[in-house]
Formats: structure tokens, C-alpha cells, sequence
């Protein structure tokens, strides 16, 4: 069966903050590094500083290259009676029918606001992270949530 609807994460969202903590990590690295070898040499050559921050900015590359591949694993299917979490390679990770779901909600942090993006939690147990933010999409989820219970209602009856 295909979906309705299939979301993938902001890249953006995604990968500039992560990208900001691993730098600011390895900043942090590059000077501990420095400061430990003028403390153990009483001279300390130029081309260890360089070959220090050339490595480091390769470990930044890497892990920007990292986390855009994974954001773009991500997906988000919604089907008529579930939504499905799907993370790697198209491998379904995660799953909740609407008739589980207790209560829609949207959080929104300050990477959230700077990118237009959210995150939709489905209380209990998921959130659709990354998404771009838009009253729309709520109220579609709040809407199919509806409408699976109601469903429900009318099998039992």
C-alpha cells in the first residue's frame, strides 16, 4: 500500500546544529591540544598546529557528510490508518496507528524558529522531526487522528 503522505526532514535543520557542536568541539579540542604542547615542549614547531587543524577540519567535513546522508535516509510515511518512521535505506524503524495516538502537539526551539521547521509529537512514544512548519500539516495529523477513531467507533458499534 503506498501513503498518503511522505515527509522528509529540513536538511538545514538537520545538519547546521549538529554541524555548530562538533566544531565548536573541535575548537575546543584544538586548543587543549596546544596548550598541552607548549606545557610539555619548550618549542613547538608550526606544521604540528597546521597538521592539528587540518585534521580537525577533515573530522568537521566528515561528520557534515555524516549527518547529511542520514537526514536524507530519513522519512516520515502516513498512511490511512498509521504512520510509519522510516530511517535507514527505506527500513521501516518506527510505527503508531492514529487510533494510539492520545494527543497531537508541535515544539518548537530556536533552531526551529531560524529554520521554519517543527517537531510534531505523537503522544504516546513518536516525533516527526525536522519538518517544515506549517498549520497545515498539524491539523492534517490531528485530522487523520480524528478520523481513525471515529472509525473505530464504527466498527464496534
Amino acid at each position: 500500500m503506498l501513503p498518503r503522505i511522505t515527509l522528509k526532514p529540513n536538511i538545514a535543520r538537520f545538519i547546521v546544529p549538529r554541524a555548530l557542536l562538533l566544531t565548536g568541539m573541535c575548537i575546543i579540542f584544538y586548543i587543549l591540544l596546544i596548550v598541552n604542547l607548549f606545557l610539555v615542549f619548550e618549542k613547538v614547531e608550526l606544521i604540528y598546529a597546521i597538521y592539528s587543524a587540518i585534521f580537525l577540519c577533515i573530522i568537521i567535513i566528515l561528520g557534515i557528510i555524516v549527518e547529511y546522508v542520514r537526514a536524507n535516509n530519513w522519512s516520515y510515511h502516513f498512511f490511512n490508518d498509521k504512520v510509519e518512521f522510516h530511517k535507514k535505506y527505506g527500513q521501516k524503524h518506527k510505527d503508531i496507528l492514529y487510533n494510539e495516538i492520545t494527543r497531537v502537539d508541535i515544539e518548537r526551539n530556536y533552531f526551529d524558529r531560524l529554520f521554519n521547521t517543527a517537531t510534531y509529537v505523537l503522544r504516546p512514544g513518536m516525533k516527526i522531526r525536522f519538518i517544515n512548519y506549517t498549520n497545515n500539516m498539524y491539523f492534517y495529523v490531528q485530522k487523520l487522528v480524528e478520523r481513525s477513531r471515529k472509525l473505530q467507533e464504527i466498527k464496534h458499534v
